[in-house]
């Protein structure tokens, strides 16, 4: 999905909860106050603690009030300060194909937003989230951010939260049946008990042990989870017995750092030691995954020396049953994950036992090849499957491309990967990213892998492109040049035509592309380059469109279609089509066009390319303008014009459909009036990028409300809050209006949320508006 300023969703990207959350009401509480006067609150504690878990459900319990939703960066999978400002822009759900991927321009396209961001595990890049933190409290006044850390970030305006462990019961204290489980300690074990075993029950006799378990694991989240699904095996009285005699809690590990870390270590080594030998072997090689996996790839990387391949399957599944490794489904299929603490753990094993460098170079080679199977693919029916598959297993590719350039040095298959993944950069809008891996890959010796290099440096002019950065283009350009000599013929004339094409396309001037492309076209041709054939094609296309040469591209669609259609590719489809959907609307053969846009969202969404969905949109916005379908037009402006400007899109990128775009809105506010042009203007500018897409499919009204709530659904009180959350009052300024606490306020505003089926203070206003001018009755 593309990624410049356009947000998702309106609700954000918060994961579902698999498991029942325990306790913990009292510190929910506290987080929600300590943001109303606090706008970064960082919840600090050790690993295991339930940092995560604690952020992730107040994150969702505040989503209401947040107009723009919640959004969750999870930055344990980063390894590379460098990509902390992606991996915040990948969150948001933001393309940043258009500008330069900065603090800036991250801070930029929220500035204006009324959102929460959740900055998860930034221990290990401290200094560079830190950094992005204070840029984004500073440049965007409404957004704020719960960060989850082993130590604090140290900005300004940042509150601690120090999180404890979970309260256990006293040693003096009854440990009947009835009254344990008000500890929320034991309410955890027993929950994770049952889940384990639904057998279990907790009776005054186990429930003495189970206390003990508690208290000896110093409350600590993860370490009870890792006990509690020992009840498989174990009685409560065995399992604490066995934990005495494990946990000397006074004795090893560093005598400096605090009790429960020690704890939870010596707990994470009492979960290793049951272990088999085999298992604890896989553990220690599945550390080398970076965030999630499947069993294809571990049974490649993992089955060897010690670890047979037909074990695999069954290792994994022990594993997953004595919660060492948690399953996560997704739509790319099943796979599978270490805890971070667990994985930590694993990766000190893999050291000590010297496998770590050999482990990485397997898990290296497996993920090259993985990705030259994406290319492989990529032009068949399986276009978009691949991609999501390629979804999933980003995280480990990243991991490979920076051991690959760094300790690895094999920068030959660094840049081979990179180049393959072009396509997948540009439909999910990781521009920046791609770059920037081109940067370090192309800065090595690529010894004889001329031809890679020369594709390196194709892609890294068409992206400095995109980007505006027309010097950063023209240096790519100029280093290719010395490098397209030593290739042979064919090659040195498409690729070279090829560079002089996309720069002239960038600076402004088809004429000049269009004297390169078919050179470009023909010779790729030659070669069997059939992607950077069909790449050409589509500029040409486009190019032609541009200049009026309807003949000229329509032959060339043909062309696309020849090529692409009898293989089920798609996303050349797309661009093709999108190109031909406008060289008809310049012919004003408008139903044409309508047909060709609307078949290429229909790809665009197949594939995720919302950026490129946008692109269509504008077309299609142009055609409902010219058949005097206003309303539908107009909304679909509104949706272009926040989108675009939100991603910053440069009136380049468009060349020649600026002023038509501008004519177009007059031609509506002519046809609508001002009143119901701005009303549409506004519908539109609340879609995000699919429901931009389905309502320009579907013809479905965006937003469309069944009814409106009467006010009689509120009470006297809470009509008294609703019309204070229309004039623009906080919670703060209503609680100090009505002469209530702040905490009352919010239940109110949490009522009429609830009541009017709403998600935001806007929607609750713009209702109280409506109620007004309609001239509704008032609840007595």
């Amino acid at each position: 999905m593309s990624r410049s300023a356009a947000l998702r969703s309106r609700v954000g990207c918060l994961p579902a909860e698999v498991d029942s959350f325990v306790g913990r009401r009292r510190e929910l509480d506290e987080v929600r106050r300590l943001f109303s006067h606090s706008p970064m609150v960082t919840i600090v504690g050790p690993g295991g603690v339930g940092k995560t878990r604690l952020a992730l459900r107040a994150a969702a319990g505040l989503a209401r009030s947040f107009r723009d939703g919640v959004w969750l960066a999870e930055l344990a999978k980063l390894q590379d300060p460098a990509l902390v400002t992606q991996a915040v822009a990948d969150a948001f759900g933001v393309v940043d194909e258009w500008t330069t991927l900065t603090d800036r321009s991250l801070v930029h396209s929220v500035s204006d937003r009324h959102l929460l961001l959740v900055l998860d595990n930034c221990e290990h890049l401290l200094e560079e989230t830190a950094r992005l933190a204070d840029a984004l409290l500073r440049g965007a006044p409404e957004l704020r951010i719960l960060a989850t850390s082993r130590e604090p970030l140290g900005i300004a305006g940042e509150t601690i939260m120090p999180l404890t462990p979970l309260v256990v019961p006293h040693p003096s204290k009854s440990k009947s049946a009835e009254t344990l489980p008000s500890y929320e300690a034991v309410q955890l074990f027993l929950d994770r008990a049952v889940a384990a075993s639904p057998d279990f029950e907790l009776t005054d006799d186990n429930g003495v042990y189970v206390a003990q378990i508690c208290r000896q694991l110093d409350g600590i989240p993860l370490a009870i989870e890792l006990a509690a699904v020992r009840i498989r095996a174990l009685a409560p009285k065995e399992l604490a017995d066995r934990l005495s005699d494990r946990f000397q809690v006074l004795t090893g590990g560093s005598r400096v750092g605090p009790l429960r870390h020690r704890t939870l270590r010596r707990c994470i080594d009492w979960s290793y030691e049951q272990c088999s030998p085999a298992e604890q072997l896989l553990w220690n090689r599945l550390a080398v995954f970076a965030g999630t996996f499947d069993l294809e790839a571990v049974e490649s990387i993992c089955a060897f020396d010690g670890l047979e391949h037909k074990q695999i399957l069954e290792l994994v599944a022990t594993l997953v049953d004595k919660s060492v490794v948690s399953l996560e489904a997704r739509h790319a299929g099943t796979h599978y994950k270490l805890l971070e603490s667990l994985r930590e753990y694993g990766m000190e094993k893999l050291v000590e036992s010297g496998e770590a460098s050999p482990m990485r170079r397997r898990h290296a080679d497996w993920y090259h090849r993985f990705v030259a199977r994406f290319e492989a693919g990529f032009m068949t029916a399986r276009q978009a499957e691949l991609a999501d598959g390629l979804d999933a297993e980003l995280p480990n590719v990243r991991e490979t491309l920076d051991f690959s350039l760094g300790e690895g040095q094999d920068p030959v298959a660094a840049v081979r990967t990179i180049n393959a993944m072009y396509f997948y950069w540009l439909s999910r809008g990781l521009v920046s990213e791609a770059r920037y891996w081109l940067r370090r890959g192309l800065a090595g010796e690529l010894s004889q892998a001329s031809r890679d290099r020369v594709v390196g440096l194709h892609y890294s002019v068409g992206l400095a492109g995109l980007q505006g950065d027309l010097d950063g283009a023209r240096e790519a350009a100029e280093a290719a040049r010395v490098q397209i000599r030593q290739l042979e013929a064919p090659a040195v004339e498409a690729f070279g035509a090829t560079i002089e094409a996309i720069l002239a396309m960038f600076e402004g001037d088809p004429q000049r592309a269009l004297a390169q492309l078919p050179k470009a076209i023909e010779g790729h041709r030659l070669s069997g380059d059939l992607h950077r054939e069909l790449e050409m094609l589509v500029a040409y296309e486009f190019a032609l469109a541009l200049t009026g040469d309807g003949p000229g591209s329509a032959a060339a669609h043909e062309r696309v279609l020849e090529l692409t259609r009898p293989r089920g590719e798609s996303w050349f489809q797309a661009y093709s089509l999108w190109a031909a959907g406008l060289a008809a609307w310049r012919r004003e053969d408008n139903e044409r066009a309508g047909r060709l846009l609307e078949e290429s969202l229909r790809l665009r969404r197949l594939m995720q390319d919302s950026m490129g969905s946008v692109w269509s949109l504008v077309g299609l916005t142009l055609v409902l303008g010219a058949t005097g379908e206003s309303e539908k037009a107009a909304v679909l402006l509104g949706a272009t014009r926040s989108l675009t400007t939100a991603a910053g899109i440069p009136a380049s990128v468009f060349p020649g459909l600026a002023e038509a775009v501008t004519d177009c809105a007059s031609t509506l506010i002519r046809n609508l009036g001002d009143a119901a042009f701005d009303k549409a203007i506004d519908q539109g500018r609340q879609l995000d990028v699919l429901e931009a897409v389905t309502f320009a499919l579907d013809d479905a009204s965006p937003r469309q409300k069944t009814s409106q709530p009467a006010p009689s659904v509120l009470t006297k009180r809470e009509w008294e809050v609703a019309s204070l959350v229309g004039r623009g009052l906080t919670n703060k300024e209503i609680a100090a209006k009505l002469v209530i606490s702040q905490r009352t306020a919010e239940g109110h505003v949490e009522n009429i949320l609830t009541k009017l089926s709403y998600t935001s203070r806007t929607q609750i206003a713009v209702w109280v508006a409506d109620q007004q001018q309609d001239g509704t009755a008032r609840p007595s």
